[in-house]
């Protein structure tokens, strides 16, 4: 089929079909980056915060009635779309903060710190827990990342609109770079046949 094409029609297929195929390469590496990074700056602030709550904690005698009256720490540090619980050795809720509603994720027992992103419903949970100085204890921060999935997929519709507008382009330039390319062996053809 490709053969019967004039050699103008081929030229414009084949630059369109490149400039949308790099257009979307770049599109879909810069999309991945972009997730990336934002998960990356999350588990840097996530992992700050749990800093600052294990040296609150750091050289006290450990109790569940000395964590409920130091409560007002974690309320002071606690950010929207986020919530912080500190657990007991069964895994039960000593105290919880949020200033939204309480986000809800079934508790583990920890060893040492790690990260678990959670997709529940529409929303994405990035989730960190670390036991607590040594102890039986867990801290727990659960964050949404509705307000980066947010940007993401406004980001997401920004690519999809300009990606409409670079096939556009890459049309309009598969035409002029056809007609550089085949004037030359039109012209060519012409004196052929009039010779």
């Amino acid at each position: 089929m490709m053969k019967s094409l004039k050699l103008k029609t081929k030229v414009i297929l084949w630059t369109t079909v490149m400039m949308i195929g790099l257009f979307v390469s770049y599109n879909i590496l810069q999309y991945f980056v972009m997730n990336s990074w934002m998960i990356h700056y999350e588990e840097q602030s996530v992992e700050n915060k749990m800093i600052a709550i294990q040296n609150l904690y750091g050289n006290q005698k450990l109790s569940s009635q000395f964590i409920k009256e130091n409560k007002s720490f974690i309320h002071s540090i606690n950010e929207k779309s986020e919530t912080i619980r500190i657990l007991d050795e069964n895994g039960e809720s000593i105290i919880a903060v949020s200033e939204e509603e309480l986000l809800q994720v079934p508790s583990h027992s920890v060893q040492n710190g790690h990260f678990e992103l959670i997709k529940t419903g529409d929303d994405r949970l990035l989730v960190y827990r670390e036991p607590l100085n040594g102890t039986n204890f867990a801290v727990e921060i659960i964050r949404n990342m509705e307000i980066f999935d947010n940007l993401l997929a406004q980001f997401g519709l920004v690519m999809f609109l300009s990606g409409i507008g670079a096939v556009f382009l890459s049309l309009v330039g598969a035409l002029f770079i056809s007609k550089q390319i085949v004037r030359p062996i039109q012209d060519i053809s012409q004196t052929l046949t009039r010779i």
